[in-house]
């Protein structure tokens, strides 16, 4: 009988935390998503930014210590969705989902992949494998490749390395 109670009592544990986790993941998206979309909009909106767009991109960036391409992604970001930042919209989608799609040129290629993305809850790797089908389709100078990559035969190296910066979720600044 106590076993029973046992059991019963560490899946609910175990819902519990997995609801909670799931909650924070939810909650550091939000975030993420709204700080680079607020990004966006104060360096568009700043009369100084169309004056200089270079130079003071490459300012902010050496003085706030973030990589020049979060300022590019961010304002991409922001002229994607200039009325709101698309939270409500895609829910599913994260960061890292927006940084393979703002540079398809393609609106409407653009549009049917967020649409489809969000749907379906594609995670980044499947994203990729959207991204590149869909794209190579409009792009005659890239013939198609059904080939798979192979492992390389030799090695791979190893290096020892130093974290310098973070600059986002999956991008890392290393001294070697």
């Amino acid at each position: 009988m106590a076993n029973a109670i046992e059991k019963t009592a560490y899946k609910t544990l175990k819902s519990d935390i997995a609801a909670i986790m799931n909650n924070a993941k939810t909650q550091v998206r939000a975030i993420i998503l709204t700080a680079y979309w607020q990004m966006g909009k104060r360096i568009t909106d700043d009369p100084s930014f169309n004056i200089n767009e270079r130079g003071i991109l490459q300012k902010l960036a050496e003085d706030l210590a973030i990589d020049l391409s979060l300022l590019n992604r961010s304002i991409d970001f922001y002229r994607l969705f200039p009325t709101a930042c698309p939270l409500d919209v895609y829910p599913a989608l994260s960061w890292s989902h927006y940084r393979l799609i703002l540079p398809i040129k393609d609106k409407a290629v653009q549009k049917r992949i967020l649409r489809d993305g969000n749907k379906n809850k594609w995670n980044v790797r499947m994203l990729t494998f959207k991204i590149k089908e869909q794209t190579q389709s409009i792009n005659t100078d890239t013939p198609p490749s059904d080939a798979l990559l192979e492992r390389r035969a030799e090695a791979l190296h190893v290096y020892a390395a130093k974290v310098l910066h973070v600059v986002d979720g999956d991008t890392l600044v290393v001294q070697i």
